[in-house]
């Protein structure tokens, strides 16, 4: 079973929405690997699942029922790791319908997206891989920084609150902390 402690993706409102998402644009649920074997988060959907997906039609060979604590507070997740037990992150359960998965957060380090960053890696060598419009901005209920591009965000570990903060002001040396698939708006 997957343990999660201090490093754990919160919801919050900002990145979850409340609304069950629109299934019109459903994000691919192929399962891509890379050169490797390893699986690939793709814009929007790792391992074939993706956030308003019903938990039933995903891959359960990749799932297991968890808990994560976190600051005092719990919330039910499905732990997703490889059938080999190799852990590669979680997810919540939808905020608008508890049987589809929510916010999916991948942890594990030797996975990548398919402009291949990973966690761990940091700012100066995700900047080069990042596509055009991507945004930065501080979250003010926690302090965290999210980089957005497409449907997925990723975690930096740089703390700001603040909602227009200038890249140019965060340190090349900051790092990817998850990789996020949040629930759509």
């Amino acid at each position: 079973m997957l343990v999660i402690g201090l490093s754990s993706c919160q919801q919050d409102s900002s990145s979850q929405g409340s609304a069950a998402p629109s299934l019109t644009t459903v994000p691919s649920t192929d399962m891509a690997t890379d050169a490797r074997g390893k699986p690939v988060v793709l814009d929007g959907s790792f391992l074939g699942m993706y956030p308003g997906m019903a938990i039933t039609a995903a891959p359960q060979e990749y799932l297991a029922k968890g808990k994560l604590t976190s600051g005092g507070s719990n919330a039910s997740v499905y732990n997703i790791s490889a059938p080999s037990g190799v852990p590669y992150g979680y997810f919540y359960l939808h905020p608008g319908s508890p049987s589809s998965i929510g916010k999916i957060c991948i942890l594990n380090r030797s996975i990548e997206t398919s402009e291949g960053i990973r966690v761990g890696m940091s700012l100066d060598e995700i900047k080069p891989l990042l596509p055009e419009g991507y945004q930065v901005h501080g979250t003010p209920s926690d302090d965290r920084l999210l980089l957005s591009y497409g449907k997925i965000q990723l975690w930096l570990d740089y703390d700001s609150s603040d909602p227009d903060i200038d890249i140019s002001t965060i340190p090349g040396f900051t790092r990817v902390k998850q990789i996020w698939i949040p629930v759509s708006s």
